[in-house]
Protein backbone atom coordinates (compact mmCIF):
# COMPACT_ATOMS: atom_id res chain seq x y z
CA UNK A 1 0.00 0.00 0.00
CA UNK A 2 1.29 3.48 -1.11
CA UNK A 3 2.31 6.19 1.02
CA UNK A 4 -1.04 8.10 -0.09
CA UNK A 5 -3.25 4.84 0.45
CA UNK A 6 -2.04 4.45 4.25
CA UNK A 7 -2.39 8.13 4.41
CA UNK A 8 -5.74 7.99 2.92
CA UNK A 9 -6.91 4.87 5.18
CA UNK A 10 -5.66 6.77 8.14
CA UNK A 11 -7.52 9.99 7.21
CA UNK A 12 -10.72 7.48 6.83
CA UNK A 13 -10.11 5.10 10.01
CA UNK A 14 -9.83 8.42 12.22
CA UNK A 15 -12.76 10.05 11.01
CA UNK A 16 -14.58 7.60 11.89
CA UNK A 17 -13.69 6.43 14.91
CA UNK A 18 -14.59 10.00 15.25
CA UNK A 19 -18.21 9.67 14.13
CA UNK A 20 -18.50 6.74 15.92
CA UNK A 21 -17.13 8.45 19.56
CA UNK A 22 -19.48 11.50 18.72
CA UNK A 23 -22.92 9.86 20.03
CA UNK A 24 -21.17 7.72 22.79
CA UNK A 25 -19.42 11.56 23.98
CA UNK A 26 -22.67 12.84 23.45
CA UNK A 27 -24.44 10.76 25.30
CA UNK A 28 -21.97 10.71 27.86
CA UNK A 29 -22.84 14.41 28.40
CA UNK A 30 -26.12 14.17 28.90
CA UNK A 31 -25.72 11.31 31.41
CA UNK A 32 -23.48 13.44 33.34
CA UNK A 33 -26.01 16.89 33.09
CA UNK A 34 -28.57 14.54 34.30
CA UNK A 35 -26.73 13.24 36.76
CA UNK A 36 -25.81 16.66 38.21
CA UNK A 37 -29.28 17.94 37.88
CA UNK A 38 -30.60 15.21 39.68
CA UNK A 39 -27.88 15.58 42.53
CA UNK A 40 -29.15 19.67 42.80
CA UNK A 41 -33.03 18.10 43.08
CA UNK A 42 -31.84 16.32 45.33
CA UNK A 43 -30.16 18.96 47.80
CA UNK A 44 -32.84 21.39 47.31
CA UNK A 45 -35.55 18.69 48.26
CA UNK A 46 -33.49 18.48 51.37
CA UNK A 47 -33.48 21.94 52.00
CA UNK A 48 -36.86 21.79 51.83
CA UNK A 49 -37.70 19.04 54.33
CA UNK A 50 -35.53 21.18 56.57
CA UNK A 51 -37.48 24.30 56.29
CA UNK A 52 -41.12 22.21 56.64
CA UNK A 53 -39.82 20.11 59.99
CA UNK A 54 -38.15 22.80 61.41
CA UNK A 55 -41.92 24.98 60.81
CA UNK A 56 -43.49 22.27 62.64
CA UNK A 57 -40.99 21.76 65.15
CA UNK A 58 -41.43 25.48 66.64
CA UNK A 59 -44.38 23.60 67.96
CA UNK A 60 -46.17 27.25 68.23
CA UNK A 61 -49.21 27.69 69.35
CA UNK A 62 -52.79 26.30 68.12
CA UNK A 63 -54.76 29.80 66.98
CA UNK A 64 -58.22 30.17 66.30
CA UNK A 65 -58.83 28.08 63.27
CA UNK A 66 -56.68 25.43 63.55
CA UNK A 67 -58.42 25.37 67.65
CA UNK A 68 -62.07 24.99 65.96
CA UNK A 69 -61.04 22.01 64.14
CA UNK A 70 -59.17 20.81 66.88
CA UNK A 71 -62.52 20.75 69.40
CA UNK A 72 -64.10 18.70 66.90
CA UNK A 73 -61.01 16.07 67.12
CA UNK A 74 -60.98 16.11 71.00
CA UNK A 75 -63.23 13.27 72.92
CA UNK A 76 -65.58 12.90 69.79
CA UNK A 77 -66.18 9.28 68.15
CA UNK A 78 -64.99 8.95 63.83
CA UNK A 79 -68.62 8.91 63.50
CA UNK A 80 -68.79 12.06 64.73
CA UNK A 81 -65.87 13.37 63.51
CA UNK A 82 -66.63 12.70 59.98
CA UNK A 83 -69.70 13.54 60.50
CA UNK A 84 -71.22 16.54 61.00
CA UNK A 85 -67.98 18.98 62.24
CA UNK A 86 -69.24 21.64 64.83
CA UNK A 87 -68.25 25.29 64.94
CA UNK A 88 -68.25 25.89 60.97
CA UNK A 89 -65.63 23.93 60.18
CA UNK A 90 -65.38 21.42 56.62
CA UNK A 91 -62.73 19.23 55.67
CA UNK A 92 -62.69 16.06 53.51
CA UNK A 93 -63.55 12.45 54.89
CA UNK A 94 -60.25 11.14 54.90
CA UNK A 95 -57.94 13.80 55.85
CA UNK A 96 -60.58 13.69 59.12
CA UNK A 97 -60.50 10.03 59.25
CA UNK A 98 -56.16 10.24 58.90
CA UNK A 99 -56.44 12.90 62.15
CA UNK A 100 -59.03 10.96 64.55
CA UNK A 101 -56.50 8.28 64.15
CA UNK A 102 -53.47 10.24 64.87
CA UNK A 103 -55.12 12.16 67.44
CA UNK A 104 -56.81 8.66 68.90
CA UNK A 105 -53.00 6.90 68.77
CA UNK A 106 -50.75 9.85 69.61
CA UNK A 107 -53.01 12.37 71.93
CA UNK A 108 -53.97 15.75 71.21
CA UNK A 109 -50.84 17.96 71.45
CA UNK A 110 -49.98 20.59 68.50
CA UNK A 111 -47.17 18.10 67.28
CA UNK A 112 -49.75 15.27 67.00
CA UNK A 113 -52.59 17.76 65.27
CA UNK A 114 -50.24 18.92 63.04
CA UNK A 115 -48.59 15.59 61.83
CA UNK A 116 -50.73 14.61 58.96
CA UNK A 117 -50.23 18.14 57.57
CA UNK A 118 -46.79 17.76 57.86
CA UNK A 119 -46.11 14.13 55.80
CA UNK A 120 -48.52 15.67 53.24
CA UNK A 121 -46.12 18.82 52.58
CA UNK A 122 -42.67 16.38 52.98
CA UNK A 123 -44.09 13.99 50.34
CA UNK A 124 -45.32 17.11 48.20
CA UNK A 125 -41.83 18.11 48.45
CA UNK A 126 -40.24 15.27 46.98
CA UNK A 127 -42.95 14.36 44.23
CA UNK A 128 -43.17 17.83 42.81
CA UNK A 129 -38.87 17.41 42.51
CA UNK A 130 -40.10 14.07 40.43
CA UNK A 131 -43.21 16.18 38.96
CA UNK A 132 -40.55 19.14 37.64
CA UNK A 133 -38.01 16.94 36.07
CA UNK A 134 -40.44 14.80 33.97
CA UNK A 135 -42.19 18.68 33.01
CA UNK A 136 -39.77 21.29 33.06
CA UNK A 137 -36.22 19.17 32.21
CA UNK A 138 -32.31 20.31 32.87
CA UNK A 139 -32.09 23.01 35.22
CA UNK A 140 -35.65 24.65 35.07
CA UNK A 141 -36.63 21.70 36.74
CA UNK A 142 -34.35 23.13 39.82
CA UNK A 143 -35.50 26.49 39.81
CA UNK A 144 -39.22 25.23 39.67
CA UNK A 145 -38.07 23.00 43.08
CA UNK A 146 -36.28 25.46 44.57
CA UNK A 147 -39.54 27.76 44.21
CA UNK A 148 -41.39 25.46 45.19
CA UNK A 149 -39.28 24.35 48.64
CA UNK A 150 -39.00 27.73 49.68
CA UNK A 151 -42.68 29.20 49.07
CA UNK A 152 -43.87 30.78 52.48
CA UNK A 153 -46.99 29.48 52.21
CA UNK A 154 -46.15 25.61 51.55
CA UNK A 155 -43.54 25.86 54.69
CA UNK A 156 -46.31 27.57 57.09
CA UNK A 157 -49.16 25.16 55.89
CA UNK A 158 -47.15 22.13 56.13
CA UNK A 159 -47.65 22.85 59.92
CA UNK A 160 -51.33 24.00 60.00
CA UNK A 161 -54.37 21.68 61.26
CA UNK A 162 -55.57 22.90 58.00
CA UNK A 163 -56.10 20.05 55.17
CA UNK A 164 -54.36 23.02 52.82
CA UNK A 165 -51.05 21.18 52.75
CA UNK A 166 -53.13 17.66 51.67
CA UNK A 167 -54.71 19.89 48.64
CA UNK A 168 -51.40 20.69 47.55
CA UNK A 169 -50.08 17.24 47.77
CA UNK A 170 -53.03 16.12 46.04
CA UNK A 171 -52.90 18.64 42.83
CA UNK A 172 -49.22 17.50 42.17
CA UNK A 173 -50.13 13.97 42.01
CA UNK A 174 -53.22 14.38 40.11
CA UNK A 175 -50.81 16.88 37.38
CA UNK A 176 -48.42 13.47 37.70
CA UNK A 177 -50.88 11.05 36.72
CA UNK A 178 -51.71 13.50 33.34
CA UNK A 179 -48.63 14.09 32.54
CA UNK A 180 -48.12 9.70 32.97
CA UNK A 181 -50.87 9.57 30.40
CA UNK A 182 -49.62 12.45 28.10
CA UNK A 183 -46.83 10.72 27.63
CA UNK A 184 -47.40 7.14 27.26
CA UNK A 185 -50.30 5.91 25.35
CA UNK A 186 -52.24 3.50 28.33
CA UNK A 187 -54.02 0.78 27.38
CA UNK A 188 -57.63 -0.13 28.50
CA UNK A 189 -55.98 -2.00 31.69
CA UNK A 190 -53.81 0.84 32.57
CA UNK A 191 -56.24 3.75 32.31
CA UNK A 192 -58.61 2.78 34.52
CA UNK A 193 -56.26 2.05 37.33
CA UNK A 194 -54.66 5.71 36.38
CA UNK A 195 -58.28 6.79 37.16
CA UNK A 196 -58.73 4.81 40.21
CA UNK A 197 -55.28 6.29 41.39
CA UNK A 198 -57.17 9.84 40.73
CA UNK A 199 -60.63 8.90 42.66
CA UNK A 200 -58.63 8.56 45.14
CA UNK A 201 -56.75 11.25 45.46
CA UNK A 202 -59.61 13.95 44.11
CA UNK A 203 -61.84 12.28 47.45
CA UNK A 204 -58.88 13.82 49.83
CA UNK A 205 -58.97 17.08 48.40
CA UNK A 206 -62.36 19.67 47.87
CA UNK A 207 -60.16 21.65 45.35
CA UNK A 208 -58.51 19.05 43.60
CA UNK A 209 -61.68 19.17 41.33
CA UNK A 210 -60.38 21.90 39.62
CA UNK A 211 -56.92 20.39 38.86
CA UNK A 212 -58.93 17.45 37.68
CA UNK A 213 -60.77 19.40 35.11
CA UNK A 214 -57.12 20.51 34.14
CA UNK A 215 -56.06 17.30 33.41
CA UNK A 216 -59.14 15.92 31.76
CA UNK A 217 -59.11 18.86 29.66
CA UNK A 218 -55.14 17.55 28.13
CA UNK A 219 -55.85 13.85 28.34
CA UNK A 220 -59.25 14.06 26.18
CA UNK A 221 -57.49 17.00 24.18
CA UNK A 222 -54.75 14.84 23.31
CA UNK A 223 -56.21 12.54 20.39
CA UNK A 224 -57.44 15.66 18.24
CA UNK A 225 -53.65 16.27 17.56
CA UNK A 226 -52.07 13.17 17.89
CA UNK A 227 -52.69 8.93 17.02
CA UNK A 228 -54.05 8.00 20.10
CA UNK A 229 -56.86 5.33 21.12
CA UNK A 230 -60.14 7.04 22.57
CA UNK A 231 -61.36 4.29 24.53
CA UNK A 232 -58.88 4.10 27.35
CA UNK A 233 -59.32 7.69 27.34
CA UNK A 234 -63.44 7.20 28.18
CA UNK A 235 -62.99 4.54 30.52
CA UNK A 236 -60.58 7.37 32.60
CA UNK A 237 -62.68 9.93 31.84
CA UNK A 238 -66.02 8.72 33.03
CA UNK A 239 -64.46 7.74 36.12
CA UNK A 240 -63.42 11.03 36.83
CA UNK A 241 -66.26 13.35 35.41
CA UNK A 242 -68.30 10.93 38.05
CA UNK A 243 -65.57 11.16 40.78
CA UNK A 244 -65.29 15.41 40.06
CA UNK A 245 -69.27 15.64 40.20
CA UNK A 246 -69.70 13.75 43.83
CA UNK A 247 -66.78 14.81 45.12
CA UNK A 248 -68.27 18.81 44.12
CA UNK A 249 -71.49 18.12 45.71
CA UNK A 250 -70.13 16.76 48.25
CA UNK A 251 -67.87 20.09 48.82
CA UNK A 252 -70.33 22.54 48.28
CA UNK A 253 -72.52 20.59 51.20
CA UNK A 254 -69.81 19.55 53.99
CA UNK A 255 -68.93 23.55 53.31
CA UNK A 256 -71.60 25.78 53.67
CA UNK A 257 -71.06 27.36 56.81
CA UNK A 258 -67.48 28.04 55.47
CA UNK A 259 -68.48 30.00 52.57
CA UNK A 260 -71.15 31.74 54.84
CA UNK A 261 -68.54 32.72 57.06
CA UNK A 262 -66.15 33.82 53.89
CA UNK A 263 -69.23 36.14 52.99
CA UNK A 264 -69.87 37.50 56.02
CA UNK A 265 -66.23 38.38 56.79
CA UNK A 266 -66.04 40.24 53.63
CA UNK A 267 -62.89 37.28 51.96
CA UNK A 268 -64.98 36.05 49.47
CA UNK A 269 -65.05 37.26 45.64
CA UNK A 270 -67.37 39.73 44.64
CA UNK A 271 -67.30 37.47 41.53
CA UNK A 272 -65.38 38.09 38.62
CA UNK A 273 -68.30 40.30 36.77
CA UNK A 274 -69.61 43.36 38.36
CA UNK A 275 -71.80 45.79 35.41
CA UNK A 276 -71.18 43.69 33.60
CA UNK A 277 -67.32 44.62 33.51
CA UNK A 278 -64.46 42.24 34.48
CA UNK A 279 -63.40 43.14 38.05
CA UNK A 280 -59.70 43.97 37.82
CA UNK A 281 -59.59 44.41 41.33
CA UNK A 282 -60.91 41.03 41.72
CA UNK A 283 -58.47 39.09 39.32
CA UNK A 284 -55.45 41.37 41.20
CA UNK A 285 -56.97 39.71 44.80
CA UNK A 286 -56.68 36.11 43.20
CA UNK A 287 -52.77 37.31 41.92
CA UNK A 288 -52.03 38.59 44.93
CA UNK A 289 -52.38 36.05 47.43
CA UNK A 290 -50.42 33.20 44.95
CA UNK A 291 -47.75 35.61 44.79
CA UNK A 292 -48.08 35.69 48.47
CA UNK A 293 -47.86 32.09 49.17
CA UNK A 294 -45.07 32.28 47.04
CA UNK A 295 -42.76 34.55 49.28
CA UNK A 296 -42.92 37.87 47.51
CA UNK A 297 -44.89 40.80 49.55
CA UNK A 298 -47.16 43.69 48.57
CA UNK A 299 -44.99 45.62 50.47
CA UNK A 300 -42.60 48.50 48.55
CA UNK A 301 -40.01 48.12 46.80
CA UNK A 302 -40.72 43.99 46.91
CA UNK A 303 -43.65 44.95 45.53
CA UNK A 304 -41.95 45.63 42.32
CA UNK A 305 -40.55 42.03 42.45
CA UNK A 306 -44.58 40.89 42.93
CA UNK A 307 -45.49 42.48 39.58
CA UNK A 308 -42.13 40.99 37.84
CA UNK A 309 -43.74 37.28 39.02
CA UNK A 310 -46.83 37.40 37.23
CA UNK A 311 -45.43 38.66 34.14
CA UNK A 312 -42.92 35.92 33.96
CA UNK A 313 -45.59 33.56 35.17
CA UNK A 314 -47.62 34.83 32.20
CA UNK A 315 -44.77 33.94 29.86
CA UNK A 316 -43.93 31.05 30.97
CA UNK A 317 -47.50 29.83 29.87
CA UNK A 318 -46.51 31.41 26.27
CA UNK A 319 -43.58 29.79 26.15
CA UNK A 320 -45.03 26.30 27.38
CA UNK A 321 -48.14 26.58 25.20
CA UNK A 322 -45.89 26.78 22.54
CA UNK A 323 -43.50 23.86 23.31
CA UNK A 324 -46.30 21.43 24.64
CA UNK A 325 -49.28 22.66 24.60
CA UNK A 326 -51.34 20.28 26.05
CA UNK A 327 -49.42 20.49 29.18
CA UNK A 328 -49.93 24.10 28.90
CA UNK A 329 -53.86 23.96 28.87
CA UNK A 330 -53.40 21.12 31.53
CA UNK A 331 -51.67 23.74 33.93
CA UNK A 332 -54.09 26.73 32.97
CA UNK A 333 -57.75 25.30 33.48
CA UNK A 334 -57.50 24.69 36.89
CA UNK A 335 -57.19 29.02 37.33
CA UNK A 336 -60.22 29.00 35.24
CA UNK A 337 -62.27 26.69 36.69
CA UNK A 338 -61.31 28.37 40.28
CA UNK A 339 -62.42 31.43 39.48
CA UNK A 340 -65.35 30.00 37.80
CA UNK A 341 -66.21 28.57 41.19
CA UNK A 342 -65.51 32.00 42.67
CA UNK A 343 -67.36 34.09 40.50
CA UNK A 344 -70.53 31.56 41.26
CA UNK A 345 -70.08 32.59 44.96
CA UNK A 346 -69.16 28.38 45.27
CA UNK A 347 -65.49 29.10 46.31
CA UNK A 348 -63.88 31.66 48.08
CA UNK A 349 -60.27 32.94 47.14
CA UNK A 350 -57.84 33.62 49.78
CA UNK A 351 -53.83 32.75 49.98
CA UNK A 352 -54.41 29.76 51.64
CA UNK A 353 -58.05 28.54 49.87
CA UNK A 354 -55.73 28.72 46.47
CA UNK A 355 -52.42 27.43 48.36
CA UNK A 356 -53.19 24.34 45.85
CA UNK A 357 -52.17 25.85 42.36
CA UNK A 358 -48.93 27.32 43.58
CA UNK A 359 -46.99 23.98 42.03
CA UNK A 360 -48.58 24.76 39.10
CA UNK A 361 -47.88 28.19 39.44
CA UNK A 362 -44.22 27.75 40.22
CA UNK A 363 -43.77 25.46 36.84
CA UNK A 364 -44.78 28.44 35.44
CA UNK A 365 -43.06 30.97 36.75
CA UNK A 366 -39.79 28.18 35.76
CA UNK A 367 -40.99 27.98 32.71
CA UNK A 368 -40.86 31.72 32.00
CA UNK A 369 -37.28 32.25 33.67
CA UNK A 370 -36.14 29.75 31.38
CA UNK A 371 -37.64 31.25 27.95
CA UNK A 372 -35.04 34.07 26.84
CA UNK A 373 -32.66 30.92 27.11
CA UNK A 374 -35.00 29.30 24.17
CA UNK A 375 -35.50 32.73 22.12
CA UNK A 376 -32.25 35.07 22.71
CA UNK A 377 -29.01 33.96 21.80
CA UNK A 378 -26.35 33.21 24.44
CA UNK A 379 -24.91 34.64 26.52
CA UNK A 380 -27.94 37.93 26.24
CA UNK A 381 -30.50 34.96 27.30
CA UNK A 382 -28.65 33.37 29.51
CA UNK A 383 -27.98 36.79 31.38
CA UNK A 384 -31.58 37.28 30.92
CA UNK A 385 -32.81 33.82 32.33
CA UNK A 386 -30.32 34.57 35.37
CA UNK A 387 -31.67 38.22 36.15
CA UNK A 388 -35.33 37.13 35.90
CA UNK A 389 -34.23 33.56 38.12
CA UNK A 390 -32.68 35.97 40.93
CA UNK A 391 -35.77 38.38 40.62
CA UNK A 392 -38.55 36.47 41.66
CA UNK A 393 -36.32 33.58 43.85
CA UNK A 394 -34.15 36.16 45.81
CA UNK A 395 -36.49 37.44 48.27
CA UNK A 396 -39.11 34.45 48.93
CA UNK A 397 -34.88 32.54 49.86
CA UNK A 398 -33.88 35.48 52.22
CA UNK A 399 -37.77 35.02 53.66
CA UNK A 400 -37.51 31.25 53.86
CA UNK A 401 -33.63 31.74 55.65
CA UNK A 402 -35.23 33.97 58.01
CA UNK A 403 -38.09 32.07 59.16
CA UNK A 404 -35.53 28.91 59.38
CA UNK A 405 -34.00 31.01 62.14
CA UNK A 406 -36.97 32.36 63.20
CA UNK A 407 -40.43 30.15 62.11
CA UNK A 408 -43.77 32.43 61.57
CA UNK A 409 -46.13 32.03 64.93
CA UNK A 410 -49.68 33.64 64.74
CA UNK A 411 -51.25 33.62 67.67
CA UNK A 412 -49.59 32.79 70.98
CA UNK A 413 -52.13 32.09 73.73
CA UNK A 414 -50.14 29.39 75.51
CA UNK A 415 -47.30 30.90 76.72
CA UNK A 416 -49.51 33.90 77.88
CA UNK A 417 -51.80 31.57 79.53
CA UNK A 418 -48.09 30.24 81.48
CA UNK A 419 -47.88 33.33 82.54
CA UNK A 420 -51.25 33.79 84.01
CA UNK A 421 -50.76 30.59 85.75
CA UNK A 422 -47.76 31.28 87.31
CA UNK A 423 -49.05 34.45 88.92
CA UNK A 424 -52.81 33.44 89.40
CA UNK A 425 -54.36 32.79 93.00
CA UNK A 426 -57.27 31.37 94.31
CA UNK A 427 -60.17 34.41 94.15
CA UNK A 428 -59.05 36.08 90.49
CA UNK A 429 -61.05 36.64 88.03
CA UNK A 430 -60.38 36.27 84.08
CA UNK A 431 -61.89 38.11 81.63
CA UNK A 432 -61.74 36.18 78.59
CA UNK A 433 -62.08 37.81 75.22
CA UNK A 434 -64.73 35.96 72.81
CA UNK A 435 -61.95 35.66 70.25
CA UNK A 436 -59.52 33.67 72.54
CA UNK A 437 -62.15 31.01 74.37
CA UNK A 438 -61.70 28.77 71.32
CA UNK A 439 -57.58 28.26 71.90
CA UNK A 440 -58.54 28.56 75.69
CA UNK A 441 -60.57 25.68 75.56
CA UNK A 442 -58.39 23.55 73.71
CA UNK A 443 -55.59 24.03 76.05
CA UNK A 444 -58.26 23.85 79.09
CA UNK A 445 -58.91 20.25 77.92
CA UNK A 446 -55.75 18.68 75.72
CA UNK A 447 -53.45 16.33 77.11
CA UNK A 448 -50.75 18.49 75.76
CA UNK A 449 -50.48 21.31 78.42
CA UNK A 450 -50.02 19.81 81.99
CA UNK A 451 -51.70 23.30 83.80
CA UNK A 452 -55.11 22.45 81.77
CA UNK A 453 -56.70 20.75 85.27
CA UNK A 454 -55.44 24.09 87.13
CA UNK A 455 -56.99 26.27 84.68
CA UNK A 456 -60.40 24.69 84.90
CA UNK A 457 -60.23 24.64 87.99
CA UNK A 458 -59.36 28.32 89.05
CA UNK A 459 -61.75 29.28 86.32
CA UNK A 460 -64.86 26.68 85.71
CA UNK A 461 -66.72 26.36 82.68
CA UNK A 462 -69.05 24.39 80.79
CA UNK A 463 -67.93 23.31 77.15
CA UNK A 464 -70.64 23.98 74.64
CA UNK A 465 -70.56 23.01 71.30
CA UNK A 466 -72.09 25.03 67.96
CA UNK A 467 -72.40 24.81 64.05
CA UNK A 468 -71.43 28.39 63.25
CA UNK A 469 -67.46 29.29 63.44
CA UNK A 470 -68.77 31.82 66.07
CA UNK A 471 -70.82 30.32 68.25
CA UNK A 472 -70.14 29.88 72.03
CA UNK A 473 -67.34 27.28 72.63
CA UNK A 474 -68.00 27.27 76.56
CA UNK A 475 -69.95 28.93 79.03
CA UNK A 476 -68.80 29.91 82.52
CA UNK A 477 -70.29 28.21 85.77
CA UNK A 478 -69.28 30.54 87.90
CA UNK A 479 -68.06 34.41 88.91
CA UNK A 480 -64.60 33.60 88.43
CA UNK A 481 -64.69 33.63 84.35
CA UNK A 482 -66.53 36.60 82.50
CA UNK A 483 -66.73 35.52 78.51
CA UNK A 484 -66.28 39.29 77.02
CA UNK A 485 -68.82 40.23 73.58
CA UNK A 486 -67.47 41.65 70.14
CA UNK A 487 -70.05 44.36 70.33
CA UNK A 488 -69.01 47.37 71.67
CA UNK A 489 -66.20 45.72 73.73
CA UNK A 490 -64.93 48.52 75.39
CA UNK A 491 -68.27 48.83 77.09
CA UNK A 492 -68.77 45.83 77.59
CA UNK A 493 -65.21 45.83 79.45
CA UNK A 494 -66.70 48.44 81.40
CA UNK A 495 -70.11 46.80 82.48
CA UNK A 496 -68.97 43.47 83.50
CA UNK A 497 -65.49 44.70 85.26
CA UNK A 498 -67.02 47.54 87.21
CA UNK A 499 -68.77 44.57 89.24
CA UNK A 500 -65.80 42.92 89.94
CA UNK A 501 -63.23 43.76 93.23
CA UNK A 502 -59.79 42.59 93.56
CA UNK A 503 -57.60 40.82 90.84
CA UNK A 504 -58.92 40.56 87.55
CA UNK A 505 -57.10 38.44 84.35
CA UNK A 506 -58.04 39.99 80.96
CA UNK A 507 -57.02 37.84 78.44
CA UNK A 508 -57.26 38.67 74.38
CA UNK A 509 -56.55 36.59 70.95
CA UNK A 510 -57.67 36.92 67.56
CA UNK A 511 -58.28 40.49 66.58
CA UNK A 512 -60.31 40.36 63.50
CA UNK A 513 -59.63 43.17 61.11
CA UNK A 514 -57.79 46.60 61.81
CA UNK A 515 -60.01 48.48 63.84
CA UNK A 516 -59.85 45.66 66.80
CA UNK A 517 -56.26 45.15 66.62
CA UNK A 518 -55.98 49.33 67.44
CA UNK A 519 -58.31 48.54 70.37
CA UNK A 520 -55.76 45.46 71.67
CA UNK A 521 -52.86 47.73 71.09
CA UNK A 522 -54.32 51.28 72.47
CA UNK A 523 -58.19 50.92 73.75
CA UNK A 524 -57.68 47.79 75.93
CA UNK A 525 -54.90 48.91 78.03
CA UNK A 526 -56.40 52.50 78.44
CA UNK A 527 -59.60 50.99 79.39
CA UNK A 528 -58.37 48.65 82.05
CA UNK A 529 -56.24 51.92 83.14
CA UNK A 530 -59.35 53.58 84.23
CA UNK A 531 -60.55 50.68 86.22
CA UNK A 532 -57.90 50.23 88.25
CA UNK A 533 -53.79 49.85 88.97
CA UNK A 534 -51.73 47.07 86.72
CA UNK A 535 -49.78 44.52 88.34
CA UNK A 536 -48.30 42.44 85.72
CA UNK A 537 -49.09 42.07 82.21
CA UNK A 538 -48.08 38.82 79.89
CA UNK A 539 -46.99 39.56 76.51
CA UNK A 540 -46.54 36.99 73.53
CA UNK A 541 -47.03 37.62 69.65
CA UNK A 542 -51.36 37.58 68.90
CA UNK A 543 -52.16 37.38 72.50
CA UNK A 544 -51.87 39.32 75.72
CA UNK A 545 -52.73 38.62 79.69
CA UNK A 546 -52.97 41.60 81.83
CA UNK A 547 -53.18 41.36 85.51
CA UNK A 548 -55.37 44.54 87.03
CA UNK A 549 -56.07 44.95 90.78
CA UNK A 550 -59.58 46.41 91.13
CA UNK A 551 -60.84 49.04 93.80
Amino acid sequence: MSRAERASTGSTSSTTTAVRRSPTRGNSNAQTSDRIVRRALALVVGVGVVLRVAQYLSDRSLWLDESLLALNLMGRSLADVVGQLLFGQAAPVPFLAAQWLVTSVGGTSEAALRLVPLLAGLASTVLFAVLAHRVAKGWTAVVATSAFVVSNGLIYYAAELKPYSVDVLVAIVLVLLGVGILEHEPSSRRAVAYAFAGLAAILCSFPSVFVACGVLAAVMAQPFVSPTRWAPRLWFAGIWVATIGAVGLVALARTEEVRSAFEGGGSVSRGAFGDGLLSVEWLNGFATGLVNSIGLSEERPVSHLYKVAALVVVLGLVALAVRRWLLALMLAVPFLATLVASSLDLYPLTERTTLFLVPLVVLLLAEGVAAPMRWVRAPLGVALAAALGVAVLAFPVYEAAGHLADPRVKEELRPALVGLLARAAPGDTLYLHPGAQYAYRYYAECDCFDRSERLRRLFPYRALDGRRDDSAALRPTGPRLLLGARDDEAADLRRRLSRVHGRVWVVHSHAEGQDEEEFFARGLPRELDALGSRVAVVRAPGATAYLYRLP
